[in-house]
């Protein structure tokens, strides 16, 4: 198998989980929030909720997917994912340098995060060195 292929298949994976999620977000907020931890939050927060977690998370599975369907630049798009997958990861891991009270859960996200930006940007050079 190509490795262009093997970064579209990624791509697809990871737009479809974007998707799933995003969606979760929009029609669960509640249930997907308190997996982490209890949550109390009024109306507001709760919009504030769908619209950032699901609305970002879907779109950008949504951006992902058309890019795919487009046959688009697929370097691009494990470039994008690897950058997010950074940003979230080490976001992950200030915060619990920050915070006392760590969860398991949270640092192993975390790491899996920052593998998946590790592999992501792999195979986008490994890819763009094949294509030169």
């Amino acid at each position: 198998m190509s490795l262009h292929k093997v970064g579209r298949i990624v791509v697809a994976v990871v737009a479809a989980m974007l998707i799933l999620i995003g969606l979760a977000y929009l029609l669960f907020p509640m249930e997907i929030l308190s997996l982490t931890g209890q949550f109390t939050i009024d109306g507001d927060a709760l919009i504030d909720v769908r619209a950032t977690y699901g609305g970002i998370q879907l779109g950008l599975g949504l951006f992902l997917g058309i890019q795919l369907i487009k046959r688009e630049n697929i370097i691009f798009s494990l470039f994008l994912l690897a950058v997010i997958f950074t940003s979230v990861g080490g976001i992950r891991l200030v915060s619990a340098l920050v915070e006392e009270d760590l969860s398991y859960l949270h640092m192993l996200a975390a790491l899996a995060e920052i593998a998946s930006a590790a592999g992501c940007m792999l195979l986008s050079k490994s890819i763009a060195k094949k294509t030169n």
